[in-house]
């Protein structure tokens, strides 16, 4: 039997996230963010990523965890914009 069974800091309930933790999960959530032409999706990622950023601003001490949430968006952002290092993009082994 594991020890940690018995110490009750590892058994302590997990607090609920920030509500406006859960407000910026869901700003990342937004389907429409994916719709549109290259622009379009860009600056939808600018507008997402300035609200999450409001949101990380009033949360206290919460903040830089909500402030964090925005990476997702750079990479949404960099997969969109940055080109391959490559000529051609990558194909699967045999084709």
């Amino acid at each position: 039997m594991d020890h940690r069974e018995f110490d009750p800091a590892h058994n302590a309930a997990v607090p609920p996230p920030h509500s406006l933790y859960t407000e910026a999960l869901a700003v990342l959530d937004d389907p429409d963010l994916g719709t549109g032409t290259t622009q379009e999706q860009v600056a939808k990622i600018a507008a997402a990523r300035r609200l999450v950023f409001d949101l990380a601003d009033r949360a206290g001490a919460d903040g830089a965890r909500i402030r964090s949430l925005t990476r997702m968006l750079d990479h949404r952002e960099e997969r969109l914009t940055g080109p391959y290092p490559w000529p051609d993009r990558p194909q699967a082994p045999g084709r």
